[in-house]
This record gives C-alpha cells, sequence and structure tokens, in this order.
C-alpha cells in the first residue's frame, strides 16, 4: 500500500483503482455481441443430441455472454403464443411470459396444422367455402344500420297497431310489409306461441327480420300442461315428459339461427338440463 501511495500520491489509490477498473470495462464493452459470438468455437452435438438440440435453451443459457443476441434469437426463433397460467384466473397482476419459452416446439406446430384435417376427416367434417366475392361484395357495400328493435310478438298476428307499430313505425318501416313478413314466417306455429322478432333497420328506411321460435321454457310447459315450474326442483316434481317430447322440441329449436349448427343430440341435453332446473322429469322408458 506504501508503494501504491508514493507512486500515485496520498489519497488516491482507489479512486485511481477504479477509474482504470473502469476503462477497461469500457474498453471490453467496446466489442459487440456479434465480434464475441463470430470468436465462439464451433458447436458439436454427442451423437444423437442433435435431434434433441434447444436452441433457445442454448441462446438462453447464454444470455450474459450475448445480452443482446439472445434477445434477437427470442425473437426471431420463438413462435409467440399467448398463455395465462390457471392460478391466474382471478389475479389482478400482471401476465409474466418466458421469452424463451414463448414458443411451441416444432412437433407441435406440426401437430396443430396436421390436427384439424384428421379431425375433420375422423368425424366427417366438411371445411368451410372461402368466403366469396359477392359475399365480400355485399360486406363492403353494406347498409348503415339505423336502428336495431327486439319485440315479442304471438304467432301470426302482427298488426300495424301496437306493440308493432309504436316500436318499428317511428324508424318510418313499411309496417304492413313487415306485418305480412311477420305473419308468413310464423304461420306454421300456434297464434298464441310468443315469436322473438329482431328487425334490424337501415338509414334507407328498409328493414331485415329475424324470428326465433319460442323459448325451450314455453315448449316445455305446453308439452307437461303445467303453467309454471317447480318451486323446488330437485325435489317437487312438476310433471314429467318423454324424449319423444324432448325430441320434438329440440328439432323446432334446431331452426333458430343460433342453433342451425348445433346437433339434435346436444340441443336435446340442453333441454334436458332446463327441465330440470324447471322441476320436470324427463322418463327415458315413459312411452307417449
Amino acid at each position: 500500500m506504501c508503494v501504491l501511495t508514493h507512486i500515485i500520491g496520498p489519497g488516491k489509490g482507489f479512486s485511481y483503482y477504479y477509474s482504470r477498473l473502469k476503462e477497461a470495462d469500457d474498453f471490453y464493452l467496446e466489442r459487440s455481441d456479434l465480434e464475441v459470438y463470430l470468436e465462439e468455437g464451433i458447436y458439436l452435438c454427442k451423437d444423437n443430441s442433435a435431434i434433441s438440440f434447444d436452441i433457445l435453451e442454448w441462446w438462453k443459457s447464454h444470455e450474459t455472454k450475448f445480452p443482446i443476441l439472445s434477445k434477437m434469437a427470442a425473437h426471431i426463433l420463438a413462435i409467440l403464443v399467448t398463455t395465462v397460467a390457471s392460478e391466474a384466473t382471478f389475479s389482478a397482476g400482471g401476465r409474466v411470459i418466458d421469452t424463451y419459452r414463448a414458443s411451441l416446439k416444432p412437433e407441435t406446430v406440426q401437430a396443430l396444422i396436421s390436427g384439424g384435417d384428421w379431425v375433420r376427416k375422423l368425424h366427417g367434417v366438411k371445411k368451410k367455402n372461402k368466403l366469396r366475392m359477392a359475399s365480400l361484395k355485399e360486406i363492403l357495400t353494406r347498409r348503415p344500420v339505423a336502428a336495431t328493435v327486439r319485440l315479442t310478438i304471438p304467432a301470426g298476428q302482427a298488426k300495424p297497431g301496437p306493440p308493432v307499430g309504436p316500436a318499428v313505425g317511428q324508424y318510418k318501416v313499411n309496417l304492413m310489409a313487415f306485418c305480412k313478413d311477420f305473419n308468413a314466417r310464423t304461420q306454421k306455429y300456434k297464434p298464441d306461441a310468443p315469436i322473438a322478432a329482431t328487425v334490424t333497420v337501415f338509414k334507407d328506411n328498409t328493414f331485415e327480420l329475424s324470428v326465433r321460435s319460442p323459448s325451450v321454457t314455453w315448449f316445455l310447459k305446453k308439452a307437461a300442461g303445467i303453467e309454471s315450474g317447480s318451486g323446488r326442483a330437485g325435489h317437487v316434481v312438476a310433471s314429467t315428459l318423454t324424449l319423444k317430447h324432448i325430441y320434438e322440441i329440440a328439432k323446432v329449436k334446431q331452426a333458430d339461427p343460433y342453433c342451425q349448427y348445433m346437433s339434435l343430440e346436444a340441443i336435446s341435453k340442453s333441454i334436458i338440463g332446463t327441465a330440470n332446473s324447471m322441476g320436470i322429469k324427463v322418463d327415458k322408458e315413459l312411452v307417449d
């Protein structure tokens, strides 16, 4: 220590050492990651380990040596996906994704690409046709919407008076044309059947009408001959229906816009669930 003080002067030993160390660090950092990487030797895989070589894992283990190149490798080589941990479902905190593991392995990518074709072939499902030019043109020239009106009207009983007139007439829609269209579409139902109608009114005073069959609860109550369901579902049985009733209701509901792509089995299961919640027992052996 005395020799160092004699050379550089008193009180300057640590500051001199620190300044020299900083100069050495600055000099080292002048070399880029690429220059250091190019001076590295070639990585040789042993035996058949090249098949299972994880290049992202290699860059992760060399992150401290190549801080910039490792981040570039993570962005270029990774196939990014969005993941949320199951335990974070009800968490208000931020989501943390490891940049080195936000990727899919080649085997997984291949499975995702070919898996859809395999499933479609197994279950006999055809691919949906691509969007035709006519449909694209229709979307591009879509008319501006002025309002969307939702009504519940008895089947075949639409009239220019209330509730149709005040709700739809305010948008200068041709009420006679609307009533004629609605009554023609709902003539297959009983006159007292409540039909849910959605009217899309455009700014040029034209309209589009979409109708849905009565609710499942309405069908179930009519089939069971009751006014309301059980107040203690699961304990008190309000009525009993057969699977034939469920099947007939499912066939009617399948014509609805939101159910046309569902199978009869799926719709029937949903109807059975609604029946159970109303205290209506579905007897699989009872013959109607």
